[in-house]
């Protein structure tokens, strides 16, 4: 993707949940954006990798007070799941995300044809990106299995090609 803008510029966008608001601002009921946790590891001389984690299963704390977790657990599943979500299940915070998982887990299995075992929760559901020192941006887990890089165009750092790599099985 070709982007007219300093490559660095376009970088800063994706490395912060901030931008959700604006740009996906249909999902703020499910992902919790407002929660998003940062990482930075300092080596003892410069930090050259950083980490965002922006829960699944929990609305943005624009809508605390207007969604319940059954809530979001249902449009999530109707949403992402395509199918109607279960009438028992989702009410706490603890069962909606182990609901959602195995769903995910469900979903993965059935379309890779290969188990997916029990584990991690966050693995599934959660938007976990890493930044690695100067452009390169893979995302962690089943949620989002890609990754980004930005590059300044030949000699022009106000052109960016922005590559996007889909790192699941096709």
């Amino acid at each position: 993707l070709k982007v007219r803008a300093n490559w660095k510029t376009v970088q800063e966008i994706f490395q912060e949940g901030y931008h959700v608001i604006e740009t996906h601002w249909d999902s703020l009921a499910i992902f919790g954006e407002t929660e998003t946790s940062y990482d930075c590891w300092n080596n003892g001389d410069f930090s050259h990798v950083s980490r965002l984690v922006t829960p699944t299963g929990v609305p943005s704390g624009y809508f605390y007070d207007r969604v319940t977790i059954k809530q979001v657990v249902d449009q999530y599943v109707r949403l992402y799941c395509n199918r109607e979500p279960d009438p028992a299940r989702g009410e706490d915070l603890t069962d909606a995300r182990t609901y959602l998982a195995d769903i995910k887990r469900e979903t993965l299995s059935d379309q890779y044809g290969v188990q997916v075992p029990e584990g991690d929760n966050a693995r599934l559901l959660d938007f976990v990106k890493f930044f690695m020192f100067p452009n390169f941006h893979p995302w962690w887990g089943e949620q989002w299995p890609i990754s980004y890089r930005f590059l300044p165009i030949g000699l022009d750092a106000e052109e960016t090609l922005r590559e996007i790599r889909l790192t699941a099985p096709i």
